[in-house]
């Protein structure tokens, strides 16, 4: 429970092995990190003072930039990580605040990372010249995109704005793996998601 050593082998064949792991291991930042190499995931078992706090967060996401999407809710509204996760993952534009898909910075970071990255942009971005071309060097079909934008659009306002807000505190199932840059996870993989309470087995 308190060797980082084989609490990190555990890691890598089960992520929740971290339910055993000792609160002092928990605390320490680089074993968490270290963690997350083996499964993202493992930001879910991180105390929640570490969960708010920015190094930490930056740090996370920067090394998988999907962590954008169970980092507190204040975090993703944070220009600073978010920029860090589109760096590692274009497509973690997703799980930024409306504002900042709107934002034309970093739509245009996110899409020079992965075109794909588009599809989560707002407003004006998604019509701008330039991103739509950098979009379609990387191979995407801009007449596919229309379809997606408008649903997107429809959508975009229920989703993030009248919806109440639901905790950050969790993490996600699913069989994504943490990605190099501009080899992020398609969005079909994210799909469903089962959610589990990191903390149980806490000490």
């Amino acid at each position: 429970r308190a060797d980082s050593e084989v609490v990190i082998t555990a890691v890598r064949w089960d992520v929740r092995a971290l339910r055993y792991a000792s609160r002092e291991l928990l605390l320490n930042p680089s074993f968490l990190l270290a963690a997350m190499q083996q499964d993202w995931r493992a930001f879910g078992f991180a105390p929640l003072e570490l969960q708010h706090r920015r190094d930490f967060v930056v740090a996370a996401v920067q090394l998988v930039g999907r962590v954008l999407e169970v980092v507190p809710k204040e975090f993703q509204a944070d220009r600073k990580v978010v920029l860090a996760a589109i760096s590692q993952c274009g497509s973690a534009l997703e799980y930024a605040s409306v504002e900042l898909r709107a934002d034309r910075g970093v739509v245009l970071a996110a899409v020079q990372q992965d075109g794909r990255a588009i599809r989560h942009a707002i407003g004006t971005c998604q019509r701008d010249t330039e991103i739509l071309s950098i979009a379609t060097e990387q191979g995407v079909c801009l007449s596919e995109l229309d379809d997606e934008l408008e649903a997107t659009s429809a959508v975009m306002l229920i989703n993030d704005v009248l919806l109440p807000e639901v905790s950050q505190e969790t993490t996600y199932v699913d069989d994504c793996e943490s990605s190099a840059p501009r080899d992020c996870p398609d969005d079909d993989c994210f799909d469903s998601p089962t959610m589990y309470d990191a903390s149980i087995g806490r000490e």
